[in-house]
């Protein structure tokens, strides 16, 4: 993503996009960076003020507070990880609250022995015990 937002979304109108993803630039992603420092807000909302994308963003969200900036931000739908792997109670309130529309679980699976499709967490860096089957159940 270039350092002007409007010059990326008319590129993205050419290819007919309808949604953006906010980019993680440097580690710094939609929630949190790796180094728990909020991300590309600034970016998100400028994107925001843009006629046409629909803007979901993801990346460290760990808490309703992220989840609130990033709507806020003008972000039509929050992507959530590792937290609906390690707190599902949690991720299904924040879909009570705000609803399906605006929250998604993204899930990064890996194949464990036996084709058994495990979660990762945190970029695909910490296995989980969890069947990909155990999460769609909790949320």
């Amino acid at each position: 993503m270039g350092q002007d937002p409007r010059a990326d979304d008319r590129a993205g109108d050419e290819r007919d996009e309808r949604a953006k993803v906010a980019p993680g630039e440097g580690g710094a992603q939609g929630g949190r960076a790796r180094d728990g420092v909020a991300g590309n807000h600034a970016i998100l909302r400028s994107l925001a003020t843009l006629k046409g994308p629909r803007i979901q963003a993801g990346g460290g969200v760990r808490c309703l507070a992220d989840v609130v900036r990033l709507l806020a931000d003008g972000v039509e739908r929050v992507v959530v990880g590792s937290a609906a792997i390690e707190s599902p109670d949690m991720v299904a309130d924040w879909i009570g609250r705000f609803g399906a529309d605006c929250i998604v679980a993204a899930l990064d699976v890996r194949l464990a022995e036996g084709g058994t499709p495990r979660l990762a967490s945190h970029g695909c860096q910490r296995n989980s015990r969890l069947t990909l089957w155990d999460a769609v159940a909790r949320l």
